[in-house]
């Protein structure tokens, strides 16, 4: 499958409903996301910020899926520090953070692949953005970009790095 001239285009902002902390969070079926908003302390309410990727060629714009995806902790230590990026060719689609700043964050990543292909999207990654603190922040990626990592410090600030998708 031959790729000169192809981009990728991230479509169709949408916000989801707040939900409460302890409750998992995955985007609606091909979406990744690609930003969020916290208001309150670890126990506030969050808006997940998602929108769907389309391959856009000379012959056409192709829609993206994507895989099953799997969930990772990424805060092993248990810790109110924790840094996280996904593995190169992922994406995050969801989020659950349970408990205080020493409880687990695990996050859901997939793999974005043209429609009906096995042909898998990169990603290019971008540097991190702090969002503010993490009792209330709000964070968007950049034009064109996905979420693929996160992390903070002392519950002080929240960093998230967003990378660009290419074929």
């Amino acid at each position: 499958m031959g790729s000169e001239g192809w981009s990728v285009q991230v479509r169709d902002l949408q916000a989801s409903d707040a939900i409460k902390a302890g409750t998992p969070y995955v985007a609606p079926e091909g979406r990744v996301l690609v930003g969020y908003s916290h208001n309150g302390d670890v126990n506030g309410e969050t808006r997940y910020l998602h929108a769907r990727m389309v391959v856009v060629t000379t012959d056409g714009v192709y829609d993206t899926s994507v895989d099953s995806g799997s969930w990772v902790e990424i805060n092993p230590r248990r810790g109110s520090n924790f840094e996280f990026v996904c593995p190169s060719g992922e994406a995050l689609v969801g989020r659950l953070h349970s408990g205080d700043e020493s409880e687990q964050v695990r996050s859901a990543r997939v793999t974005v692949h043209i429609n009906g292909t096995e042909y898998p999207l990169s990603f290019t990654s971008g540097a991190w953005i702090t969002a503010g603190q993490e009792s209330e922040h709000d964070v968007r990626a950049p034009e064109g970009q996905v979420l693929i990592g996160q992390r903070q410090e002392q519950m002080a600030t929240a960093d998230y790095r967003f990378a660009t998708p290419t074929v």
